[in-house]
């Protein structure tokens, strides 16, 4: 029991002494990250493709104005908004 003591003693020791050290690469010094600078274009060309389907019939043919429409609406502003030459083409799939 005395030896297995000593065994577990000696190696908590051991770890103790190395896991210490000051030599452990520590004081390296580490590069700061480069940042990128994104600058935006001034022309934008987007297409647009829409799925006229059947199946489409329940989220598009609604009395009211739905979520589906409001999207298509919302990407033709941002177009127009955020780039002079913005360009969007809308296809309609069948």
């Amino acid at each position: 029991m005395k030896r297995i003591l000593f065994a577990l003693m000696s190696i908590f020791f051991v770890f103790t002494i190395t896991g210490c050290s000051n030599n452990s690469g520590s004081n390296r010094s580490v590069e700061a990250p480069k940042i990128s600078r994104n600058i935006k274009s001034e022309a934008v060309d987007v297409d647009i493709y829409l799925d006229g389907t059947y199946s489409m019939g329940g989220y598009v043919n609604f009395t009211s104005s739905t979520v589906y429409e409001d999207a298509v609406k919302n990407i033709e502003r941002t177009i127009s908004t955020n780039w002079k030459k913005g360009k969007y083409t809308i296809y309609k799939i069948w």
